[in-house]
């Protein structure tokens, strides 16, 4: 089961992440979240994902940041969230920003304050009590 991106920064306790780029298409499914590593984010095979880019990510540059975002768009990822002060940079860069949005790409500014545990713990908690909800629903319909 799934929600959209809009349904998961509505999630009580999200209040601070903030869309920077690809508003018109916060209504695409989040199947699953998945913190990429240095790797990348080539294993997002499956669509749906909401990809975290955290510290273990910034050995990298705004080139490979727009790469990352680059990928996931062709991926079919759902959206891409971007760790931002503290150890992280500031900001996301304006060329960044821009690239996304003209893929289509929703990019989401997650503030350091905001602990990564804590964030994919309420989206995944929240995506398990949908797919029980939904199998809840199917069970009890009338035949």
């Amino acid at each position: 089961m799934s929600l959209t991106l809009s349904e998961v920064l509505n999630l009580p306790g999200l209040e601070d992440m903030r869309v920077r780029a690809g508003e018109l298409y916060l209504q695409r499914r989040v199947c699953w979240s998945y913190v990429a590593g240095n790797e990348g984010i080539t294993a997002c095979k499956m669509g749906g994902e909401l990809v975290f880019i955290s510290e273990i990510n910034y050995l990298c540059d705004e080139r490979k940041l727009l790469t990352l975002v680059e990928t996931g768009a062709v991926l079919g990822i759902a959206g891409m969230v971007v760790l931002t002060g503290g150890p992280f940079p500031q900001c996301i860069s304006s060329a960044v920003i821009a690239r996304a949005e003209q893929l289509g790409l929703s990019l989401i500014e997650q503030p350091s304050p905001l602990k990564l545990v804590f964030v994919t713990h309420l989206i995944d908690t929240a995506l398990m009590h949908m797919t029980q909800v939904r199998r809840s629903r199917n069970q009890c319909a009338p035949a």
